[in-house]
């Protein structure tokens, strides 16, 4: 969900978003003019009324409304001697609100503000990397921990039960993945700590191979790609199911992607400007040159061979008058256009 910049909190004022996933929004957020008692800086948890269940919402009042939970964090903070000043956790939890946006007139109805947390990295419900928008964690890591570094044995039930939020809040998590997230959360303390440890990567395993199956059954799926996918299903461990999904189909896919560019290479109807871009994309030889000859590239210089194409039609004195202005209308069109003209338009007319 969207939080437009500057929207008024309280004494707070929404800047930008740290990050954006299944489980709601976090954005950054300052005080519009000193509070005494509240830092300057927060993250502000946002989560749509409509898409989140009791459980959930439990937890996070749960761990926002626990007795002594500020105070919790802090201890445990002290405990790991850790320099960064222990930030205190919740504010309030559960704040009904109506989020406007003047050129929407309305852009969220019955939103929550969930919880309002110093920006202090073991608190944050993001990882710098999903903040940024870099790839997510590979599933070959066995454990979870906070920012700072914490082994899952030493994390406090605080936070333990943040890090699984943040993986709650991964739009990339898969069904498997939150239906074990939130089995850990209703569970002990060593249910959470288990889960973190290798449940999580089990889970990630599970969805891992339901996408390859998608992509085993998906009709563009090439032969590089499909003998890839099945060595990682028949291998079927946690690591060799992630290694395709971030690299290996990758990989096949630009293998498969050298195989039509060489057959459009060989089709006799390939023009010059076909062939130029072809060339070229396999002389870059790399995955996403490859890939976008054929998603773009193709179409576009196809287009060029069918503009030359009506030129020489236009360039013939003895075609009929409605052949002409049909080719003068349809030129300057669309690659569609063009097409369609070349391979039926231009006999409809003369028909």
């Amino acid at each position: 969900m969207q939080v437009p910049r500057g929207y008024r909190v309280g004494a707070r004022e929404v800047r930008e978003p740290i990050a954006s996933g299944a489980f709601g929004s976090v954005y950054a957020a300052r005080l519009a003019e000193p509070v005494e008692g509240l830092p300057a800086e927060a993250a502000l948890k946002f989560l749509p009324t409509g898409t989140q269940t009791p459980r959930r919402l439990g937890h996070l009042r749960e761990l926002a409304e626990r007795p002594g939970g500020p105070q919790a964090v802090r201890r445990a903070t002290r405990r790991r001697k850790s320099s960064v000043p222990a930030p205190r956790l919740c504010e309030h939890a559960l704040d009904s609100l109506d989020l406007e946006d003047g050129s929407r007139m309305r852009l969220t109805r019955g939103a929550l503000i969930v919880a309002t947390g110093a920006l202090a990295p073991a608190l944050l419900l993001t990882t710098p990397a999903f903040a940024t928008g870099t790839a997510p964690a590979s599933a070959a890591v066995a454990t979870a921990s906070p920012a700072d570094g914490t082994p899952v044995d030493e994390m406090s039930e605080e936070d333990l039960r943040i890090a699984i939020l943040r993986i709650l809040a991964d739009e990339d998590s898969g069904r498997g993945v939150v239906r074990e997230a939130n089995e850990a959360l209703d569970g002990t303390v060593e249910d959470m700590r288990e889960f973190l440890k290798t449940g999580y990567r089990l889970a990630q395993a599970e969805d891992d191979r339901v996408a390859i199956a998608r992509i085993l059954a998906d009709p563009d799926s090439g032969r590089g790609v499909k003998r890839e996918a099945g060595r990682a299903l028949d291998a079927n461990t946690p690591e060799a199911l992630r290694a395709f999904l971030e690299t290996g189909h990758r990989l096949a896919q630009a293998e498969d992607d050298r195989v039509a560019i060489a057959r459009i290479l060989a089709d006799p109807d390939s023009g010059r400007g076909v062939k130029r871009e072809a060339g070229r994309a396999l002389d870059a030889n790399t995955p996403e040159a490859l890939r976008a000859f054929l998603e773009t590239g193709h179409r576009l210089a196809q287009a060029e061979d069918d503009r030359v194409a009506i030129a020489r039609i236009l360039a013939d004195p003895a075609i009929s008058d409605a052949l002409r202005a049909a080719a003068e209308e349809v030129i300057d069109g669309t690659p569609e256009e063009l097409r369609y003209f070349l391979e039926v338009g231009r006999y409809e007319v003369d028909g």
